[in-house]
């Protein structure tokens, strides 16, 4: 079976994966364990093993509106969302973006059906009227 790869900004993983002080040993050490090790030394603590899987951002899905192209025809409009967590952090919350920016409608209202917690699915709904 075939799948779709799925592409993540670097970004993203940057408080948990960004480590310059070892990059900088790398080739002085000669591997990665022992750019680790020196880095660590010098930093006084020793690093915990980052998996991928337990820092990859959630799964989201967009279900209101329930198509890919949505053409407004009136002043309403609602919005609906689901998340579930992939890595080991859980959901803190949920935001609406257009065009990468957030996005706040004159009359938009935020509805959250669950507060972000550790529960497995959040649910965010957002209504312009």
């Amino acid at each position: 079976m075939q799948q779709t790869a799925t592409f993540y900004p670097a970004s993203q993983f940057r408080k948990s994966l960004y480590r310059p002080d070892v990059i900088r040993r790398l080739i002085g050490a000669g591997s990665i364990e022992r750019a680790l090790e020196l880095a660590d030394q010098e930093r006084g603590r020793t690093s915990q093993a980052t998996r991928i899987d337990e820092v990859l951002p959630p799964h989201v899905v967009i279900t209101t509106p329930d198509q890919p192209r949505h053409e407004v025809r009136e002043s309403r409009l609602t919005v609906r969302a689901v998340a579930k967590p992939v890595g080991k952090d859980p959901i803190a919350a949920m935001r609406l973006l257009c065009d990468a920016r957030p996005y706040r409608a004159p009359k938009a209202s935020r509805t959250s059906k669950e507060k972000a917690r550790r529960q497995v699915t959040v649910r965010e709904s957002w209504k312009w009227n």
